[in-house]
This record gives C-alpha cells, sequence and structure tokens, in this order.
C-alpha cells in the first residue's frame, strides 16, 4: 500500500514539473542538492561523523535515517565561508519544532538560490543516537571576485572601459551580470567607432583558492568602422545637405581625425531617422515615410555606406486653429496666447506644439498642475492641402503644494535653501514659481546643480516638491612669494568662504606684504540680515604705502544696507535699494 502511495505521489509531481528536494520514505535519510531537485533522483549520506557544529566545514552529524513527518530538533548550516549562517536560517521555511516536509525542504533551496549567493545547495537530515533529528543545509557558495582584466584594447584604454564596467573586487559573481558587462564593453566600442568589436569573457578559478574569481574580457576590437557615403532617396523638395546637416551621422572626410565625422553610432543613427521625420514635420510634409535604411558594409569592413529611402508626400498650409476643453479665461485670451503658428502660411509640428505648451504653461501657473493641451490635427476632407488643427484642453483640479523637501546640501543649511524659493506649502501651485527658484537657488553660486522635481501628494489636491541640489565648493585659499625691483619683495596671500558656517554669508580677508606697503582687507556680507530681506556688508581697511616723499597711511570701514524693491516694481528680477556709509582716516608723514 505505501508502495502504491508513493508511485503516484511522484508521478503528480512530475506532471505539473515541481522540483523534487528528495524521494524519501522512512526507510531513506534526505540527503538534497540542486541536482537532486532537477533530475528527481534520490542520493544518501555517507560516512557520516560526530557533529561540530561550530565549523563551517565541520562533518555532518552521525545517525541514522529520517522519516518524513519526524519533528525537527535542530537545524544548522555548512560551508558558508562569508555569507552568514543566520542570513539563511531566516530565509527558510523550515523550523524547530515542526514535522520534516519534503515539501517545505523543496521551498526552501528554492529560496536559499534567491539570495543569489550559492553555486550548489544540499539537504542532510539524520537521527542521532540520542534521538534528536538534525536537519543540515549544505551549501556551496559562488567565488568573490578578486580581479578584472582586460585583453585585446588598443585602441580605447583600461580607465575608460572601467568607467562603464559596475563589476567590483570582492563582489559576489554572477554570471548575468559578467554577460551584461561584455555587452557595456562592446556598446563602448561602438559609440567610439568600433561597430565590429566583439567582447567575449572567461573566468578563471584556481584549485588552490576555489572561492576566488578573476574575469578576463577578451576584446576583439578590428578596424574602425567609417562612414563612407550616406546615400538618400526620395527627397524631391528638401536637398541632401539640409537633411545630412541634421543628422548627427556624418560622412567621414579628410578631418575625420579631429571631429567625430564619420563614426557610426547605431543609438545616434536610429535618433537621425527620427530627426529626418520631424523635420519635414516641421516643414508641413506631414505625410512623410522613412523606410528602414539599408547599411552596408565594404568587403575590407573599414567603410560603410548608408542609404535612406524616404517617401515626401505633400506640403500642407494651416487652415485654422481653435480651442476646446475646459477654459480658465475667455477664448479670445487663450487664442492670443498662440504666436508661433500662422493661418495661411506652411504647417510647422514644432510651432504648433510650442503653441500647446504656452497654453498649457498659462494653466500651471494658474495651479492646475496636471493641466494637458492636445493639439487634434485633421486633414481637409475633399483632399485638399490644407490642416485645421484644434487645441483640447483639459485642465483638471487645482493643485496646492505640499511637502517641499530640500536635498543633497550637506553643508549648507536648509533655510539658506529655502528662503530664496518662491513655492512654498499650501500655495497654490507655479510652474512659474518652481523656475523662478531654480533661479535663485542658482545664483547664490553655492551648488552646481540645482533641479526641482513634483510628485503626486498624499491627496488628488496636493503636489509635493523635491529641491535637490549639488553643493560645490565655496572656499578658497591662495599665498604668493615675489621679487620686485622697487618692492624688493613681495608677500601675499587670500582667504575666503562664501558659505560661511553653510549660513550663505562670505567672508574675505587679503593682505599684501613688501618693503615699501601693507594691505589688509577685511569684508564680511550677510545677504539676509537678521533672517530678513534686508542684506547687510562691511568692510575694513588699513593700507600703509611708502611713496618717494612721504608715507600715506589709510584706515577706515564701510557698512552697506540693501533692501530688494522687485516686489514694489512688480518685476520678477532682483532690483536692490542699498545706502552705503563709509569713514576713512587718511595719514601722511614726510619721509
Amino acid at each position: 500500500m505505501l508502495d502504491v502511495f508513493m508511485d503516484v505521489y511522484l508521478k503528480t509531481l512530475i506532471k505539473y514539473q515541481i522540483l523534487l528536494s528528495v524521494i524519501m520514505i522512512s526507510l531513506f535519510a534526505i540527503p538534497l542538492s540542486a541536482q537532486t531537485l532537477e533530475d528527481g533522483l534520490v542520493r544518501e549520506s555517507k560516512d557520516k561523523v560526530a557533529p561540530a557544529p561550530s565549523r563551517r566545514d565541520a562533518p555532518l552529524p552521525q545517525g541514522s535515517k529520517v522519516s518524513e513527518g519526524e519533528k525537527i530538533d535542530d537545524i544548522g548550516v555548512r560551508g558558508m565561508r562569508r555569507v552568514e549562517a543566520e542570513s539563511i536560517i531566516t530565509r527558510i521555511l523550515s523550523r524547530v519544532g515542526q514535522p520534516l516536509s519534503l515539501d517545505t525542504l523543496s521551498k526552501d533551496i528554492k529560496r536559499i538560490y534567491k539570495l543569489g549567493f550559492f553555486e550548489d545547495i544540499q539537504v542532510d537530515a539524520t537521527k542521532t543516537a540520542e534521538g534528536k533529528v538534525i536537519l543540515t543545509f549544505i551549501v556551496t557558495e559562488k567565488p568573490a571576485i578578486v580581479g578584472l582584466k582586460y585583453k585585446g584594447n588598443e585602441e580605447i584604454t583600461e580607465e575608460d572601459i572601467s568607467d562603464v564596467v559596475n563589476l567590483r573586487v570582492n563582489q559576489v559573481l554572477n554570471i548575468e551580470d559578467v554577460k551584461s558587462n561584455a555587452e557595456k564593453i562592446r556598446a563602448l566600442y561602438a559609440e567610439k567607432g568600433y561597430f565590429l568589436a566583439e567582447v567575449d569573457y572567461k573566468i578563471q578559478r584556481k584549485k588552490a583558492t576555489p572561492f576566488e574569481a578573476t574575469i578576463v574580457f577578451n576584446i576583439n576590437e578590428f578596424s574602425k568602422v567609417e562612414v563612407k557615403k550616406i546615400t538618400i532617396l526620395g527627397n524631391k523638395n528638401i536637398p541632401d545637405e539640409d537633411l545630412k546637416n541634421i543628422m548627427a551621422t556624418r560622412e567621414g572626410d579628410w578631418g575625420s581625425f579631429l571631429t567625430e565625422f564619420g563614426s557610426f553610432k547605431e543609438e545616434a543613427f536610429e535618433l537621425d531617422t527620427r530627426r529626418i521625420t520631424a523635420f519635414y514635420y516641421n516643414e508641413g510634409y506631414v505625410d512623410i515615410k522613412v523606410k528602414r535604411p539599408t547599411v552596408r558594409l565594404s568587403r575590407d569592413k573599414h567603410y560603410i555606406y548608408i542609404t535612406i529611402q524616404l517617401d515626401e508626400g505633400k506640403q500642407y498650409q494651416l487652415r485654422s486653429m481653435d480651442i476646446q476643453g475646459d477654459l480658465i479665461t475667455t477664448k479670445k485670451e487663450t487664442m492670443a496666447l498662440v504666436k508661433k503658428s500662422e493661418i495661411g502660411k506652411r504647417f510647422s509640428y514644432g510651432k504648433m506644439r510650442e503653441d500647446a505648451e504656452v497654453i498649457r504653461a498659462s494653466f500651471l501657473d494658474a495651479g492646475y498642475a496636471y493641466a494637458n493641451v492636445n493639439p487634434l490635427i485633421r486633414k481637409d476632407a475633399e483632399g485638399a492641402l490644407f490642416i485645421d488643427v484644434l487645441m483640447d484642453i483639459q485642465k483638471g483640479n487645482k493643485v496646492y503644494f505640499g511637502r517641499i523637501d530640500v536635498v543633497g546640501n550637506r553643508a549648507t543649511r536648509d533655510k539658506v535653501i529655502r528662503r530664496e524659493l518662491k513655492i512654498f506649502e499650501g500655495e497654490l501651485y507655479s510652474s512659474k514659481n518652481i523656475q523662478r527658484s531654480i533661479a535663485r537657488v542658482r545664483r547664490l553660486g553655492l551648488f552646481e546643480k540645482v533641479d526641482i522635481t513634483t510628485k503626486r501628494g498624499a491627496q488628488d489636491d496636493l503636489i509635493n516638491a523635491r529641491v535637490e541640489v549639488s553643493e560645490r565648493p565655496t572656499g578658497t585659499l591662495q599665498f604668493g612669494f615675489g621679487l620686485s625691483s622697487i618692492e624688493n619683495w613681495i608677500i601675499n596671500g587670500s582667504v575666503s568662504e562664501n558659505n560661511l558656517l553653510g549660513r550663505g554669508q562670505s567672508l574675505n580677508l587679503s593682505a599684501q606684504i613688501s618693503a615699501i606697503r601693507t594691505i589688509f582687507n577685511l569684508s564680511f556680507s550677510e545677504p539676509w540680515f537678521l533672517d530678513s530681506k534686508w542684506q547687510m556688508s562691511a568692510s575694513a581697511f588699513n593700507f600703509d604705502v611708502q611713496e618717494t616723499d612721504f608715507t600715506r597711511t589709510s584706515r577706515g570701514g564701510s557698512l552697506t544696507f540693501g533692501y530688494p524693491i522687485n516686489d514694489f516694481l512688480g518685476i520678477s528680477d532682483d532690483l536692490v535699494l542699498a545706502l552705503t556709509y563709509k569713514i576713512e582716516n587718511v595719514t601722511l608723514r614726510p619721509g
């Protein structure tokens, strides 16, 4: 009866292609591996010795075979070197105190494999002389990458190749990652004009250190391929030169060694066909068809000949333009925003899109962050060469700024950035104010990059903004020494910091000392005095200069306060009205 049950059980599993961990009855022990899972084979554990659970390579426990359903008393892991045993124990479904299950063990092996660290996994189940059931997972880790080598690269440096390869030393070896990086190297060669380059890889492992691997990329560069000739067919109304001038792919010439002319890049060439289509659209040829280009390689594999065939169609004129949908002003005011497209003139897809964006921008500035303007193009029904455009507007709901986050500022305090923003939490969304905010933060001169992105908030009427900056060095230190026939020797130096303590304040100190002069300058500026819109700057100086017949000493300083008046004048650019008080004491001494 037991034999009949096991036969039905096995046939059912094989029918549905379930990977078998073990075929076990109460007379068998339970050893599992990747191979037994795939083949449905049974393999018994042999030559078991006394346990040594504290060692990663400890032998398996000694005992008798285990039956399915017996309670698990202990779970161990053997074979790990870099991976912690705990990361495996927490991954599996088998638990101490639960009955031993073949189905659960099969799932456990799959779950451990998904960690991506192991080449092989086996399972051993043993009942010790004391009656304890010990379940042991025996793993073989994938090797770690200990080196990356490149062979055959003569035209592209190893440094340039390393820039595109994302494999790193001590990373766990993954074949898919290696294949992906081989393709990245090939793409780099194609970008540089080596269209025929081949990249293969080899994994080197030594018997003495089987857990270490060196990846060797073998590169066959072949000759650099040059675009010899580009032939355009079917362009009756637009000259070859006009089309070739908009293409990134160019024919090679005598100066190709100084330019990119003659290089063939697949991605760039695919964009070229789109550029040609867009060019014709802007010229009113809305029926343009660019057929699949042919690329022919010369017999010596040094040159490429490209043929592009077109079907231009007819040129259309713009007969009318109208709007429909949601309006926030009168139809006349909205149509007044259309300035690029001209009725009765050649239709231009690009100008139409520009007008659509201007209309959309007016909605964005009014708080409709999700407004959409979709130009609908309709050809004349009777076949005349006229086009009618209908701007279909969906404004959506008004949206307000929710959370505004500032990220990327390590040294600069948040308030230095936030006080320059023209967008505020709880206020109506405005695309124009976003652009003004970007410009104002850039104007600080503290950041290499300033970007503001938006994302839908927790509610439909909220939108969150993310202000991302990348800081640049703001301090300078200079020192110099020189000799002069007049001043004998000269020492000068300066130190400045344009983001003092991350507050956006500027502090500058400069000095120049020689045999006949001593000059000191100290200046400080605060763009937001006492966190108000008032601007303050102060300076102090000391000049001591020895002329031919007298010595001139000048000491003093200045204090300046300013206030932006652009809001009063209704202009967007900052215009500051400033008042400066300067005091100076000059002394002349003979000799």
